[in-house]
């Protein structure tokens, strides 16, 4: 082959590679799109049809990994973000540069629920991006995502230090607003929870979640009336989410309406016969109301769900022990103690001699 040949050959393949990047990219801003429509199952044909043209395509798998949680698929999801991982592995090596993909790597971390490595990863796409104010429009979810993270690992000081960033950048985020409520309950910091969950139904009045914290914590400060009413307000929004009843119920105790309370805890379990708390609460309710038969069968219940809760060995041990059977009480107050209960450990020493 001649000179020219050669040439033309290279110019040919250069051509040819370069299309089939722009193809590849062109497959994942039609997911994109489609995905902003909600058609979720057109977005994953899109992203597929990318990951086809291009399998080191981080972008595409991780897009089509949020496509799939959107339609439930939960192990699809997770092959998809472990495809990110995998292909971002050597970031440092390729390109330190690359805010965008240790954002991916980051997402795809907490997914894995590897919370820590993910830590670490918005660490890198924020020193990237070190100025506050040319954070990118979207970047600022670093912010965000690192809260999460740092929540996860019980940071809650940290996360709300990162929530407080974030909001600088874009203050109409509900979401961050959820996050930082959540924080601030971890902290008992009641008061500033409340205000948080309230400018985050204030943005966005549908998601749940925000009433049942803000109801949380209004009990928590023995506003009763006040919890009732978000928990009538979420259970509009969601009439059968058993964790509403479940915390209603609480609420109920608080104001006396054992009945009512009793009531809530039983919608709760019908709704998830799995609901190991709803079961507890309604056993410790029984006990308190002397129905031992009915509070030894909700603790029995609540024991086979999780066996390794300590509190429902000590408590379904107060219960035999005032039924008189003493040898079935040190039973389950030596398996307490050995689950870590304090407090067993004392009923143990007191009884069971």
């Amino acid at each position: 082959m001649n000179a020219k040949g050669i040439f033309f050959l290279l110019i040919t393949l250069i051509i040819t590679h370069n299309c089939y990047c722009q193809k590849d990219k062109q497959f994942v801003d039609i997911g994109i799109a489609k995905e902003k429509m909600h058609n979720y199952r057109g977005a994953i044909s899109a992203y597929s049809k990318a990951i086809k043209n291009n399998p080191n395509s981080d972008l595409a798998y991780y897009h089509r990994a949020l496509a799939k949680s959107e339609r439930q698929d939960t192990l699809g999801a997770k092959a998809d973000f472990e495809k990110v991982i995998a292909i971002d592995s050597n970031l440092e090596k390729n390109n330190s540069n690359d805010d965008g993909a240790y954002f991916r790597r980051a997402i795809a971390k907490v997914h894995a629920e590897d919370y820590k490595g993910a830590y670490a990863d918005f660490e890198k796409v924020l020193e990237i991006n070190s100025d506050d104010e040319k954070i990118k429009a979207d970047d600022y979810e670093a912010y965000e995502r690192r809260g999460v993270a740092k929540s996860k690992i019980k940071d809650y000081e940290g996360a709300i230090a990162d929530f407080d960033k974030a909001l600088k950048i874009n203050s109409r985020d509900d979401d961050v607003y959820s996050s930082r409520g959540y924080a601030k309950t971890m902290l008992q910091d009641h008061k500033g929870a409340i205000l948080d969950c309230t400018m985050a139904i204030e943005l966005n009045p549908y998601e749940v979640s925000n009433y049942i914290n803000r109801g949380t914590n209004e009990e928590d400060l023995k506003e009763h009336e006040s919890a009732l009413l978000d928990y009538k307000k979420a259970l509009e929004i969601n009439p059968n989410d058993e964790e509403i009843y479940r915390c209603r119920g609480f609420v109920k105790e608080g104001l006396r309406d054992y009945d009512g309370a009793i009531s809530d805890y039983s919608r709760a379990i019908q709704i998830n016969p799995k609901n190991e708390l709803a079961y507890l609460n309604k056993a410790n309710l029984e006990a308190n109301l002397l129905n031992f038969n009915a509070a030894l069968e909700d603790y029995n219940k609540a024991v086979e769900i999780n066996p390794n809760d300590e509190s429902a060995y000590l408590n379904r041990g107060g219960a035999r022990f005032t039924m008189g059977d003493k040898q079935g009480a040190c039973l389950d107050w030596s398996k307490a103690r050995d689950l870590g209960d304090p407090v067993a450990n004392d009923m143990l020493k007191q009884n069971c001699r």
